[in-house]
């Protein structure tokens, strides 16, 4: 958050918890569960407020760092939300009843690779809604996506610390490739990828 002066994170440092799983009592007083929609142009404000939460509460999960971040001027946020919008790509949102961005989950079109590939990208829910159903829902989203464009397969990379996405992902049907890279933000750490078969009968 900028006051004019100097950027601060307006809700201090969170706990240092999953972005997908958590305790389900975590989520037992939520009566009416989130929407899940695709984000909108207009909405870049929402998208930077839940991308610095997702990069305080779990850092090592994002291919950026809070402090580089937190002093982006509108500007900035507003070409980064619109790059995520682009035709090759797309966000979906978990949006509760007051309106708020309470997870998310992006895919994007990878055209390096021969076929092309969808891979699931910046996955994240908040605390609150954790251990409830908001991330199955925004993963269906984001297979669907993947199905209306042709690919079989969903790919993605998972830090090898995360042992509660990598858990929630087997439970998806998601399998390790056996392929995995340095994380770019710590080389001394890993990054695994995992792909699951989403119709054999779709072209990649």
């Amino acid at each position: 958050m900028w006051d004019g002066r100097r950027c601060y994170w307006k809700n201090g440092p969170v706990a240092d918890s999953h972005p997908i799983d958590h305790p389900p009592e975590a989520a037992a007083g939520l009566s009416v569960p989130p929407t899940v929609r695709r984000a909108r142009t207009e909405e870049w404000r929402a998208a930077r407020d839940l991308r610095l939460e997702m990069l305080a509460d779990t850092p090592h999960s994002f291919g950026d760092v809070l402090a580089d971040v937190v002093c982006w001027d509108d500007d900035r946020w507003i070409t980064r939300h619109e790059s995520d919008l682009l035709p090759d790509s797309e966000v979906f949102v978990a949006v509760d009843a007051a309106g708020r961005w309470v997870g998310q989950m992006a895919a994007r079109e990878f055209h390096n690779y021969s076929p092309a590939r969808a891979w699931l990208l910046g996955v994240y829910v908040t605390p609150a809604h954790r251990g409830a159903t908001t991330a199955t829902a925004l993963l269906e989203a984001v297979q669907t996506w993947a199905l209306d464009r042709g690919f079989a397969h969903l790919y993605l990379d998972v830090h090898e610390q995360a042992g509660a996405a990598r858990k929630f992902y087997e439970r998806q049907g998601f399998v390790a490739t056996g392929v995995t890279a340095p994380y770019p933000l710590d080389v001394s750490t890993t990054e695994l990828e995992m792909v699951k078969l989403l119709h054999p009968g779709s072209a990649h």
